[in-house]
């Protein structure tokens, strides 16, 4: 009945729109000041609720009209929660600015959403990564400058390529970026290496013929008997979905006949030597560019932001979560900021909390 009654007196409260669900976001402490975060959508006939802030999984969602499948303990969960939302619907119709200002001065920091200077999290947390400790000083100021004087957003496009040229473009990026634990023989060619480092699914690029520009162009267009698709010919480096680095060749616009080499190494762990590869190929004469320098820039330079997420909230891809304007790279929770937190607090741009 509390479920029923607390869904009858939302009707009341303003929502957003999105798409054709109406969409209310509640947050609120119960009778034992445990904050809570519901997302309720109402979408036709049917409403969804999900709890944030819920202890365990199986809490997190409720549905109607299929709330009798939840089972009773499920049941009695929602059926408490929605008694202690009620009651603080009850306070808010009372007084709307008296409970905002509470949501405003009361709600847990580790639940919010924030923003603060990356330089400001490694004063106080020096063992947190630092991409200025991973390069050598000339390696971080020949990147810099060549932000900054324009060179790395020059995309000089190449009029012919073959597959032994693209390998040769590896072998200068393999023996740039080498790992200490990285066992390579200098002798083989880029083609070997490789085969050696790469993904393994090269979608028929190391079965074309050598040094026919015509075949690379085919297989670039798609046209080329043995290319197939669904693997990662540019994983010149293995890794995961976000932790790998990509050497990758494409053409600048729709039908233009040159093409353009591009190195993605979007993990800040792997940043480093991306930016070893890049500038080693371009030391070399070779064009080369290299995915969003300005952001990189910020990052050897921490001109960027620490994004901090709830600590009910993964980590994984939470970067993308915030605006490209707050210059987020890497994220972490409240908690992770250690016990020196206190003194990050006040530098904090907190991200606005929803007014019911």
């Amino acid at each position: 009945m509390s479920i029923s009654n607390f869904l009858s007196a939302l009707r009341d409260f303003r929502f957003e729109v999105v798409s054709l669900d109406r969409v209310w976001v509640i947050l609120f402490p119960d009778r034992r000041g445990f904050w809570h975060h519901l997302h309720v959508v109402h979408y036709k006939d049917t409403w969804y609720l999900l709890e944030a802030t819920a202890k365990e999984d199986r809490h997190r969602q409720w549905q109607s009209p299929a709330a009798q499948t939840l089972g009773y303990d499920c049941e009695r969960y929602w059926e408490s929660l929605c008694t202690e939302a009620l009651i603080w619907l009850s306070f808010v119709r009372k007084d709307w600015l008296a409970a905002h200002r509470k949501v405003v001065c009361d709600y847990p920091l580790e639940y919010r959403y924030g923003t603060v200077p990356a330089a400001v999290v490694r004063k106080y947390n020096p063992d947190f990564y630092d991409l200025q400790n991973t390069l050598t000083k000339p390696v971080a100021q020949s990147f810099v400058a060549l932000v900054e004087t324009g060179e790395c957003q020059k995309r000089n496009e190449i009029p012919s390529m073959s597959a032994n040229d693209y390998f040769a473009y590896c072998k200068v990026a393999y023996l740039a970026a080498k790992d200490p634990e990285d066992e390579i023989d200098e002798s083989l060619s880029g083609r070997e290496l490789y085969r050696q480092f790469a993904d393994g699914r090269h979608e028929g690029l190391l079965e074309i013929e050598h040094d026919s520009p015509k075949a690379f162009a085919d297989w670039i267009d798609l046209r080329h008997p043995l290319r197939t698709q669904g693997g990662h010919p540019w994983e010149i480096k293995r890794g995961g979905n976000t932790t790998h680095i990509d050497l990758a060749v494409f053409r600048p616009t729709p039908g233009a006949t040159g093409f353009h080499v591009r190195i993605h190494a979007p993990a800040i762990t792997r940043l480093a030597e991306g930016i070893q590869m890049f500038l080693a190929l371009h030391q070399q004469g070779m064009p080369i560019c290299i995915t969003d320098p300005e952001s990189i820039r910020r990052r050897i330079l921490s001109l960027d932001s620490f994004g901090l997420v709830p600590s009910f909230a993964s980590l994984h891809r939470a970067n993308q979560r915030f605006h490209s304007d707050s210059h987020v790279y890497e994220v972490a929770h409240y908690a992770d900021l250690g016990r020196n937190r206190r003194h990050i607090a006040p530098l904090i741009t907190w991200e606005p909390l929803p007014l019911l």
